[in-house]
């Protein structure tokens, strides 16, 4: 998450990455995390087969996923990166 409240999803399979676009990013009191990327512009070399994705991160790791074009899927989180942008 950067100092305004937003972060850039980013999309690989087998360390190649196939889509990244912005988001905005909120903090619930109870931790989990709400990413919109709804209408979100994205770039990469699978843009145009790819919706932009919104997520629910719970504290617990566990995430939602939120599909603008396919029904909504759940899972866990494997890999967390953070990189603040000033």
């Amino acid at each position: 998450m950067d100092d305004r409240g937003g972060a850039r999803v980013e999309t690989s399979s087998d360390g190649r990455p196939l889509v990244t676009y912005r988001a905005t990013v909120q903090r619930r009191g109870n931790g989990t995390l709400i990413v919109d990327a709804t209408d979100a512009a994205v770039a990469g070399p699978a843009a145009a087969d790819w919706a932009a994705d919104s997520f629910t991160i719970s504290s617990d790791g566990s995430v939602r996923v939120h599909d603008g074009t396919h029904a909504p899927c759940a899972g866990y989180l494997a890999q967390e990166s953070e990189q603040q942008t000033r």
